[in-house]
């Protein structure tokens, strides 16, 4: 199954949304003792801006982080517009991402794709 991905750029800040997940066999989703249901995955977004000091949509402590991801989930029945009118009917999970020197990113990644032969392996 495809996934479709929009980009656009909202104030000062740039976004991008991958869609599609509803279609997939297994949907993921979250649960556990302190989540009042199962919440599934309806898509998830990027948040970055022009600069790496100011990307983030939100912050902890008053900082701002370079991207952030958004995975925002809705409670098992609901669609979107169900789930935004909904009591706990939207579980948003946030990660917040840095920026990191230029190739230091990958270069970690580097030789570990060098080692992938087959599909499916794990290195």
């Amino acid at each position: 199954m495809l996934l479709s991905v929009v980009l656009y750029k909202q104030i000062e800040r740039f976004l991008a949304e991958m869609e599609g997940f509803k279609e997939w066999d297994n949907r993921p989703y979250v649960t556990g003792d302190n989540i009042p249901g199962k919440y599934y995955l309806d898509h998830l977004h990027f948040h970055w801006g022009e600069t790496d000091d100011f990307g983030s949509e939100d912050t902890i402590d008053g900082k701002r982080y370079s991207m952030e991801l958004h995975l925002p989930h809705f409670l098992d029945g609901l669609n979107k517009s169900e789930a935004l009118r909904t009591h706990q009917g939207i579980a948003v999970i946030g990660i917040f991402l840095r920026a990191a020197p230029d190739g230091e990113a990958l270069e970690a990644l580097e030789g570990a794709f060098t080692q992938i032969k087959t599909t499916g392996k794990c290195v």
